[in-house]
């Protein structure tokens, strides 16, 4: 049913997980929007996750705000699949330069894919993982740019530590 941890978007999984007095590590995958806004609510789920994986079909939004996963210190694997309708995965670039001595947000982050993402444009919050070794975007067919430059002239205080892909294989 619905209801059950093995099934459904993962709000029950979420609300289980949080119970788990001795959770270290963590790769999870999510069918569900809200069930990621719930994970993102939790500094314990956060310092656990390694691996995400979002297959977003029934409760996409238009915009995801990336600036949320920055507090997942140690995501090294991100994988997006099945958002027909996201746009956009936004990132709050002033707000990064104002909080932070330095950019980069997504420093463990080493392999990302996107997939059947058929609006998303970009992926411009990628300049701020310098760590990437593997990117795969499937299906994205209204993919402009992988990095919107004019994204980034937005601050252009930042344009001087970015070096985007220097790892990527």
């Amino acid at each position: 049913s619905e209801d059950s941890v093995l099934f459904g978007g993962g709000e029950v999984l979420i609300q289980e997980l949080l119970g788990l007095k001795y959770l270290e590590v963590l790769e999870l995958t999510l069918g569900s929007y809200h069930a990621l806004q719930i994970l993102l609510s939790s500094n314990k789920l956060k310092s656990c996750i390694r691996s995400l994986f979002l297959q977003l079909f029934r409760d996409t939004t238009s915009i995801i705000d990336a600036t949320a996963f920055a507090d997942l210190n140690h995501l090294n694997q991100l994988c997006i699949s099945n958002g027909s309708e996201l746009e956009e995965l936004k990132i709050d670039y002033t707000e990064i330069v104002r909080k932070r001595r330095e950019p980069f947000v997504f420093r463990s982050l080493h392999h990302v894919i996107i997939y059947s993402c058929t609006k998303l444009k970009d992926s411009t919050f990628l300049v701020f993982a310098p760590n990437l070794k593997s990117l795969q975007l499937l299906d994205c067919y209204a993919m402009e740019e992988i990095i919107s430059v004019g994204k980034i002239a937005e601050t252009p205080e930042m344009m001087g530590h970015i070096s985007p892909f220097e790892n990527l294989h």
